[in-house]
């Protein structure tokens, strides 16, 4: 543990054996301390338990994750050859943008009869971004856009492209070489084969859960949802209020971090489950066909993953909450669906 921990800045001899005895007497009351709390039983509490769970349902969307995706993700020398050609160069690029199709669509074919590229920029809000032009390289965008730049010659123009954004039509300027020789060679080869092994993974993961998903609905207790939302709303809202100390009269600071995220905690958590009540908490919040959830089980496997919020208004929590009991839903599902296929046994599970 102390060798692959970076100590930066301190090459004293003396300074790392003082290091290494404090990490070792760490490790040491770690073990100690882990041997107690085992004494105590402390491993059978309930909290504990559903801890456990989360942990197992993790390893077995791993394991199912490993058995239908991971292990056919493979890249051919045809597919690497291609890359390596992609990635010997960058290309500059201007664009026209709009989230309008039918202005975007009047664009091209204005550019299609003889306008000047660069008479249709001027004067548009998008060119106040491109006063130099964008760069572009292998790797950075996706790959549909890629492919259409790619394939494109300087000097001429893609076809409209619709993005998450909106509608571009990319200008291709210029194709800048680039010097891959020697280990930047295959330094270079090293981050194409990830780059293409990650994009392969992402299609055959959007293929699996189209099909996992395609007949699958499982409905929650939207009453409960609104209880549990407005229940956060509330102590998130008061967490990041700035805080007034009568006694001392002076201003505390707000329970936020450098980015002005407020956070859920165990000790909310628990909060909300008092509030709720032993009755609400035993109720069903999510209906699976067979071993339905309750409140208090989706409270502890929520809060395993954290939850924190920017803006703690009941909309956007709704919304957070909303996103994060579909995700849970899921994850559940593709957790099950391994037990069911006995990938709990395998050794590395």
């Amino acid at each position: 543990r102390f060798e692959l921990t970076p100590q930066l800045g301190h090459t004293n001899e003396f300074w790392a054996e003082e290091q290494k005895n404090e990490l070792l007497q760490s490790i040491i009351a770690e073990k100690l301390w882990a041997l107690e709390a085992e004494a105590m039983r402390l491993d059978t509490t309930e909290i504990m338990r559903k801890t456990f769970q989360s942990i197992e349902n993790m390893y077995l969307r791993d394991a199912l994750h490993q058995q239908e995706i991971r292990n056919f993700v493979n890249v051919s020398d045809i597919e690497l050859i291609q890359g390596m050609a992609k990635a010997s160069y960058t290309i500059t690029v201007n664009y026209l943008f709009d989230t309008d199709s039918s202005k975007i669509f009047f664009l091209y074919t204005q550019l299609n009869q003889g306008t000047p590229f660069d008479v249709l920029l001027e004067g548009r809000a998008e060119r106040n971004d491109q006063q130099i032009p964008l760069m572009f390289s292998f790797g950075e965008w996706p790959v549909e856009m890629e492919n259409l730049i790619y394939s494109t010659e300087p000097g001429k123009f893609t076809e409209p492209f619709l993005a998450p954004t909106g509608w571009f039509i990319f200008r291709i300027n210029e194709r800048i070489p680039l010097n891959i020789s020697g280990e930047k060679r295959a330094e270079v080869l090293s981050q194409i084969k990830k780059v293409l092994q990650d994009r392969k993974q992402n299609e055959l993961t959007r293929q699996f859960y189209r099909k996992f998903f395609a007949d699958r609905k499982v409905e929650t207790d939207g009453t409960i949802f609104w209880s549990i939302a407005e229940m956060i709303t509330e102590i998130l809202i008061e967490k990041k209020s700035t805080l007034y100390d009568i006694d001392n009269k002076k201003e505390l600071r707000d329970r936020t971090d450098k980015f002005g995220n407020v956070y859920l905690d165990a000790k909310d958590i628990l909060k909300i489950e008092e509030a709720l009540g032993p009755d609400t908490l035993s109720m069903t919040f999510i209906y699976f066909d067979k071993n339905p959830m309750n409140v208090k089980e989706f409270l502890r496997r929520f809060i395993f993953e954290g939850f924190y919020t920017n803006e703690p208004e009941l909309n956007i929590v709704a919304a957070q909450l909303n996103s994060r009991v579909k995700m849970l839903i899921e994850h559940e599902l593709i957790g099950r669906d391994a037990e069911r296929q006995g990938l709990r046994h395998l050794p590395e599970t």
